[in-house]
C-alpha cells in the first residue's frame, strides 16, 4: 500500500512539474510572437512557426546589420 501511495505522490508531483514547464513555454512563445513582426499579424500561430519566424527576423536583422556567421563564431557569449 506504501508504495502505491509513494508512486501516486510521484505522478503527481511530476504532473504539476510538467504542467509548468508547458505554461512558461507558452507564456514565453506568446511573448515571442509579440515581438517578431511576421508572427503579430497571425492570430493562431503554432508553436514552430513561431519558431521559425524568429529565426527568420533574426537572419534578416543580421543581414540589415551586415553581421555575418565568422562575425558570429568569433563572438564568446
Amino acid at each position: 500500500m506504501k508504495v502505491r501511495k509513494k508512486t501516486e505522490y510521484r505522478r503527481l508531483a511530476h504532473s504539476e512539474i510538467e504542467r509548468r514547464r508547458r505554461a512558461k513555454i507558452n507564456m514565453v512563445l506568446a511573448e515571442l510572437r509579440m515581438i517578431i513582426p511576421s508572427s503579430k499579424a497571425k492570430d493562431n500561430n503554432h508553436q514552430l512557426s513561431i519558431l521559425e519566424n524568429a529565426i527568420e527576423y533574426i537572419d534578416f536583422l543580421h543581414h540589415k546589420l551586415g553581421i555575418t556567421e565568422s562575425d558570429l563564431a568569433s563572438q564568446v557569449i
